[in-house]
Parts: structure tokens; C-alpha cells; sequence
């Protein structure tokens, strides 16, 4: 007499978020995983903003989403637009990019006294936030 096991297994899993009540399923370790991890990111995303950008954000995506061949057109401009306004000089870069590479007995944060905006890369970041923002080329 032959007898044959069934595989053991389950057909789905449920993800529950302990936090906002979102319920997600998936059929595979690999779905649910990712559901996990977006949702995750989702939330950390999202306590980063303020009540005002959450609806901007709320309502730019669902404008965008509704239209793909809208958020490829958006894409395409941001990627056009930054190549047109960028003013980097060749070269290497003009002021330090990270608080190592910056003269002894300097700060790496100072606040703009005419903006009040903070600026890293001290003296010579502060300068060109001048130039770039306060003073820019005609």
C-alpha cells in the first residue's frame, strides 16, 4: 500500500500593519515580503511630512497615478529642466562636500544671515549659497 504526503504549506498570508490597520495579502514569501517592506517605507516617507505636505502628496499622487503617460512626461521635464538651470562650474567642486573635507576649527553648518536657511559646507557653502540664491547671475 502506497500512501502520499501532501505538501504542507499555506495558500496566503496576511500582513496586518500594527500601526495604521492596512491589511495586505500575498501567496508567496517573496510578495509578502515586498508588501512589508513598501509599507514600511510608505510610513517612514510619510512621518517625515507635515499635515500639509501629506495632502500635496496625497494629491499629487493621485493625479499622477491615475495617468502614467503624465508622470513620464513629469519625469522627462524635472530631468530636462535640471540640466538647463544647472550652474556648476567645471571643475572640482568649489566648496567642501562633507564636514571632513573642511579647514580645521570651521563649522560645517551655518545659518544664511539674509534667509535665514541653514547652509553646510561652511564658509565657502555660505558663499555660494550667496552667489546661487541671494546674488545669481543675470
Amino acid at each position: 500500500m502506497t500512501t502520499t504526503t501532501p505538501t504542507c504549506g499555506c495558500d496566503q498570508t496576511v500582513f496586518r500593519c500594527g500601526r495604521c490597520g492596512t491589511e495586505h495579502t500575498a501567496t508567496t514569501e517573496t510578495d509578502y515580503l515586498k508588501a512589508v517592506g513598501v509599507h514600511g517605507d510608505a510610513h517612514a516617507v510619510w512621518d517625515c511630512l507635515n499635515a500639509i505636505e501629506r495632502d500635496g502628496l496625497a494629491s499629487i499622487l493621485r493625479t499622477i497615478l491615475s495617468a502614467p503617460e503624465l508622470a513620464a512626461e513629469l519625469l522627462a521635464l524635472a530631468d530636462r529642466r535640471r540640466e538647463q538651470v544647472s550652474r556648476a562650474a567645471d571643475g572640482p567642486h568649489p566648496h567642501p562636500l562633507t564636514p571632513a573635507d573642511l579647514p580645521p576649527n570651521e563649522d560645517w553648518s551655518l545659518g544664511c544671515p539674509e534667509c535665514h536657511l541653514p547652509v553646510q559646507g561652511g564658509g565657502a557653502g555660505l558663499a555660494a549659497h550667496r552667489r546661487t540664491v541671494h546674488d545669481p547671475p543675470p
